[in-house]
């Protein structure tokens, strides 16, 4: 049994939910509307008003009024959303997770938030969330459920701090406590159910190991104060892969996507169709690489800037020399993270085109080329 704290500091995060009726979109708008009045009136000191940017999109198309009062809230840190634009499938490609949150970040930016912070996606996510966390520049995950905090190593062997809720912080904290001094608990509910789910916490907890979390607080919390790293069940990746964009063609020619893609499991139909249908009137394919690095995405840049963007990934368990032949040359190739933002890495491009790199095992590789 694992020594336990004299003290925990336990992050509160009230998520809310609804409960659906024969009019869902009216409930979902008059919860909201009843959320942001509770966070004005400060009867709520901080709502994760949702897990996906794209409830805020439906909301505001009723409410356009309350984009700003929603703005303040936000940069205030009264109220979080979750990382994702949607909330993710167990059956997701890599590929679909990263423009999942390629578009909640595009959301976040409309009202002038980044986060520090994210929300994990599904256990079958986990072999691959420390690659998506480093690229988007979370330092810390939530997840929703579970009760364990840890550092999750992922399939490129790099850690990532998760942090989970437990059920119940009172029953944790006298009977399940482990060697991890900070905890989180998610509240769920209608404002009035959290305030007084909250109110009877604060009675029954000491007053230092309550903390109504955010991204903020959350973020200061130190690596040396979570769990030692935890190696998660192995689950099948999906890569995936992205189609071209029609903003890609130059000289009159189509984009295609490497023969490659159609090797890998994809579990979207339409995209798959328009897979095949670009790879049969496609004479060659856009680039020629090495056998085990597997291209997810060819597509412009998130920021409407000049330039293509080209992710892929290793598929082999070895670190291996990879050779990329492009369709034209470009002048310069910036390694980029995940959400496209510099890392200051750059590769040379040779006279004819072809760029050369050392690739590590199921590491995700993002280049802009320009």
């Amino acid at each position: 049994m694992p020594a336990k704290f004299a003290r925990y500091i336990f992050h509160v995060l009230p998520v809310l939910v609804g409960k659906a009726s024969h009019h869902p979109d009216l409930d979902r708008v008059l919860l909201w509307d009843d959320s942001i009045a509770a966070l004005e009136q400060r009867r709520l000191p901080m709502l994760m008003l949702g897990s996906d940017w794209r409830e805020v999109d439906s909301y505001l198309r009723l409410r356009p009024e309350q984009f700003d009062t929603l703005a303040h809230l936000l940069n205030q840190r009264q109220a979080w959303i979750g990382s994702w634009y949607w909330t993710p499938h167990s059956s997701d490609t890599v590929e679909q997770l990263v423009r999942n949150l390629l578009l909640g970040r595009r959301s976040a930016g409309v009202f002038g938030v980044v986060e520090e912070v994210g929300l994990a996606g599904l256990p079958e996510h986990d072999v691959v969330l420390p690659a998506l966390a480093a690229g988007f520049g979370f330092r810390y995950v939530y997840r929703l459920g579970g009760g364990v905090s840890m550092q999750v190593v992922g399939v490129d062997g790099f850690p990532m701090n998760c942090m989970e809720m437990v059920a119940d912080p009172v029953r944790w904290r006298a009977t399940e406590a482990g060697d991890s001094q900070h905890m989180a608990v998610a509240v769920y509910g209608r404002p009035f159910a959290i305030i007084e789910q909250i109110q009877q916490w604060r009675a029954t907890l000491p007053h230092d190991d309550f903390l109504i979390t955010n991204p903020t607080t959350l973020g200061a919390i130190q690596p040396s104060q979570i769990v030692t790293p935890h190696q998660p069940a192995v689950w099948g990746v999906y890569w995936g892969v992205e189609a071209a964009y029609a903003q890609m063609v130059t000289e009159g020619q189509t984009p295609t996507v490497p023969f490659l893609a159609l090797q890998q499991a994809y579990h979207d139909v339409e995209m798959r169709a328009a897979l095949e249908t670009i790879l049969q009137t496609e004479q060659a394919s856009l680039i020629e690489t090495t056998h085990s690095f597997h291209i997810t995405a060819i597509k412009p840049r998130e920021d409407g800037a000049v330039g293509v963007i080209v992710r892929g990934v290793n598929l082999s368990d070895e670190r291996i020399e990879v050779t990329l032949r492009l369709w034209r040359r470009f002048e310069h190739c910036a390694v980029v993270r995940l959400d496209e933002r510099p890392t200051g890495g750059t590769l040379p491009i040779e006279t004819d085109g072809t760029i050369q790199f050392m690739a590590a095992p199921s590491r995700l590789l993002t280049l802009w080329l320009y």
